[in-house]
């Protein structure tokens, strides 16, 4: 792969994808805040709020990571503009 090849790629398409596996991962982190001040109420509730911010924080770092590292195992790099494939690629 050469210098050209790696401008004809689709960052675009390919960043929008990465941001979206990881905010979609995280996005959890707000139902598990809610379930953790259900199983937990003496540690998690709207007294500590803190904790539970600090909590849905941690959660959604962790998911975040997951979901885009799982994009990553799909789609390693971008696709070619136009559709052809560099020269000496596996497809």
């Amino acid at each position: 792969m050469t210098v050209k090849d790696i401008r004809n790629l689709n960052w675009d398409e390919w960043l929008y994808n990465l941001a979206k596996a990881a905010i979609s991962g995280g996005a959890s982190a707000v139902a598990a805040g809610f379930v953790a001040m259900e199983f937990a109420p003496e540690t998690f509730n709207t007294g500590e709020l803190v904790t539970i911010l600090k909590f849905m924080g941690t959660v959604f770092f962790l998911n975040a990571v997951v979901n885009a590292i799982a994009y990553l195992k799909t789609k390693p790099l971008p696709e070619v503009q136009g559709g052809e494939q560099p020269k000496g690629t596996l497809s």
